[in-house]
């Protein structure tokens, strides 16, 4: 019977991994994001700009108006490697999720 519990905790874990991992695969997807977008890559980035102050709402993993909106603000006050600017459109695309998602 003690078995049943450590297995239960085994799997947990292995589970929790793996889903970890999944998640910071997505962040690293080349995939633009753009409006009516949905899914967990969604959800994360409501939750970081949520984290920085820029989104005011419980994440919904759908991007629609709001998400844009705090989006175009977080790219505004943000510049690339040579100290430029980015580029404030509203869409997630590569430079906004690793400006995004670095550790800053």
């Amino acid at each position: 019977m003690k078995r049943f519990p450590i297995l239960a905790l085994v799997l947990c874990m292995l589970f929790c991994s793996v889903q970890s991992s999944y998640a910071a695969g997505e962040a690293n997807s080349d995939e633009l994001i753009t409006l009516e977008t949905t899914g967990e890559l969604v959800a994360m980035i409501q939750t970081r700009l949520r984290e920085l102050d820029y989104f005011y709402f419980k994440p919904t993993g759908r991007y629609q108006e709001m998400t844009k909106k705090a989006v175009i603000e977080f790219q505004k006050s943000q510049t690339d490697e040579a100290g430029a600017q980015i580029i404030a459109d509203g869409t997630v695309g590569v430079q906004t999720k690793a400006i995004l998602f670095s550790e800053k």
